[in-house]
């Protein structure tokens, strides 16, 4: 059989007995880049999470075991049999930790344990194998709210299987156990933590001005609907003209809240509902969608250090209130700015992922925030987003990379009475502006939850009041 060379020298001068003949300048022996014919032939090896379908996950441990599964696939059917082994990839800590700007730590070995000892064996017919449960065991010795790394990668036996480019898969590993419980003598919450599991999960946004977080804490019973994400509307993002820096601004209601982190913000987490940072425009250059790739990546290290520093689980991002810069304004005096664009906005939420892969990044389709984002550095939106949530009255669009059950099937305004939760086959709802003083004005609770509160905590104030207060604490907004 004649191999590539040969055959394109015969091809030249078959073409010579037509027109020109073969002459002195054809380099038989020359060297062909035969990369793109060989890549019609390689079939490559893939490690996916079996819920997600992604390389890259969060497992959250809150019991003894946590599992996981995960399988292989490959690009195309073997021509063999073919022999696949899981294994850990503990070296790979140092190459991720690089990549993102992280210090995260690995997962105990000892700690792990993969079904079958992660030997697989694919048919010539079958071009995935069956899920391989991966279980992970607490320990005291893991730090309360710390993130571990777990790599795993596909080592195959049998040749012309390539598992070099995608044969990784990545566990971020976070420990919600052993984490501080001392916030109140007598928790009246214990023991009302529900499944985190379950098919649809609720996300509420709340006005921290308007409502104390803690009054998420009265709808975690079986008779009214529990929550899963709790929103803070809104820290800002802000420009600082004089250091040439964009930062994170906090009003009042935020600086205490961030002040009383552990009675407040910690006590939720405890109980299970993730808390985010709201991130919204704050009418000045700052915008999330006009940021520069210098301006995005310092803000992303900014809200990745924000995070941890406050032991916060992600950031919900909203492109509204921001100062629309023009044409005319000066862009070479401000390098973290730039002109208003899905691009822009695009590369904010690739840093940010970057920044923090282990923390969840929400995206509320407003503004920029729509479906003309586009991919960056190969990179999909869907894989930098963990959620979106769509306006009032719309449906999400589902970014590539991501699924119906990564989106909200809709939102719902509390105050205003407006918008839909409805839509089957998404994997949250979600809801805006619970405040107890408008528990009954609004008849928030008639359409937030299956029963009512039976107390309520004030603004900035740790004190839990029953409910037969709640008149009198609406009286003081009048």
């Amino acid at each position: 059989m004649k191999t590539i060379k040969e055959l394109k020298v015969s091809l030249v001068c078959l073409a010579g007995l037509f027109g020109a003949a073969c002459t002195e300048d054809i380099e038989a022996g020359k060297a062909i880049d035969e990369s793109p014919y060989s890549a019609v032939t390689r079939i490559d090896g893939m490690l996916l999470d079996a819920a997600t379908n992604r390389s890259e996950k969060v497992v959250e441990l809150r019991d003894a075991i946590s599992e996981t599964g995960i399988y292989f696939s490959m690009t195309k059917l073997p021509a063999s049999g073919v022999d696949v082994k899981i294994e850990l990839d503990a070296d790979y800590v140092d190459s991720y930790n690089k990549k993102h700007g992280t210090d995260f730590i690995l997962f105990p070995v000892e700690n792990v344990t993969i079904a079958r000892n992660g030997e697989l064996l694919l048919a010539p017919d079958e071009i995935r194998s069956e899920e391989v449960a991966i279980s992970l065991a607490a320990s005291d010795e893991l730090e309360g709210g710390a993130t571990y790394l777990l790599p795993l990668k596909a080592v195959s036996m049998t040749d012309g299987i390539n598992c070099e480019a995608a044969g990784r898969m990545v566990y971020l590993v976070r420990n919600l156990r052993n984490l501080t419980s001392d916030f109140i003598a007598d928790d009246p919450y214990e023991g009302l933590y529900t499944n985190p599991d379950k098919s649809q999960k609720t996300i509420l946004y709340i006005e921290t001005n308007d409502c104390n977080p803690l009054n998420a804490l009265e709808f975690r019973s079986g008779k009214t609907l529990n929550i899963d994400y709790l929103v803070l509307f809104a820290f800002n993002i802000n420009y600082d003209k004089i250091n040439n820096r964009i930062y994170i601004y906090s009003n009042a209601s935020n600086e205490w809240l961030l002040r009383n982190n552990d009675a407040v913000l910690q006590r939720l987490r405890k109980h299970g509902i993730k808390v985010i940072a709201g991130i919204l425009g704050n009418h000045d250059e700052a915008g999330i969608a006009q940021l520069s790739d210098l301006g995005a990546r310092q803000f992303a290290a900014e809200l990745a250090a924000f995070c941890k520093a406050y032991n916060l689980d992600g950031v919900a991002f909203d492109d509204e209130y921001s100062e629309k810069l023009g044409d005319d304004f000066d862009y070479a005096s401000h390098p973290l700015l730039a002109p208003n664009d899905w691009s822009r906005l695009s590369r904010l939420l690739y840093e940010t992922k970057l920044a923090m892969p282990d923390k969840t990044i929400i995206g509320y389709q407003v503004g920029k925030l729509d479906k003309r984002l586009v991919s960056i550095d190969g990179v999909e939106m869907g894989e930098c987003l963990d959620i979106v949530v769509p306006d009032y009255g719309r449906t999400p669009y589902v970014y590539p990379g991501m699924t119906k059950m990564d989106c909200a099937g809709g939102s719902y305004e509390l105050m205003l009475g407006k918008g839909s939760t409805s839509g089957s086959g998404y994997g949250y709802t979600m809801y805006f502006g619970l405040a107890p003083r408008y528990y009954s004005s609004n008849n928030q609770l008639s359409r937030f939850g299956k029963g009512s509160p039976t107390h309520f905590y004030k603004n900035n104030d740790l004190t839990r009041y029953p409910i037969s207060q709640l008149s009198d604490y609406v009286k003081e907004f009048n």
